[in-house]
């Protein structure tokens, strides 16, 4: 971390992170080559991201 530091201080570097996130518990498949550790892509989900990002996964 302090070369990152450094290299952003010292040299003018970008400094960048990376995450990545995983399904909330129920909306991970469970089956086959689907496992909770693969849920951060979209095929081992039961999430529709595609409603999420438009603002169609509300309720109501």
């Amino acid at each position: 971390m302090e070369r990152v530091y450094d290299w952003y201080t010292y040299a003018g570097g970008i400094a960048q992170l990376c995450w990545h996130w995983t399904s909330p518990e129920g909306y991970y498949m469970e089956e086959g080559e689907h496992h909770w550790w693969n849920s951060f892509y979209k095929e081992h989900t039961k999430i529709d991201l595609d409603k999420i990002m438009n603002g169609e996964d509300e309720e109501g």
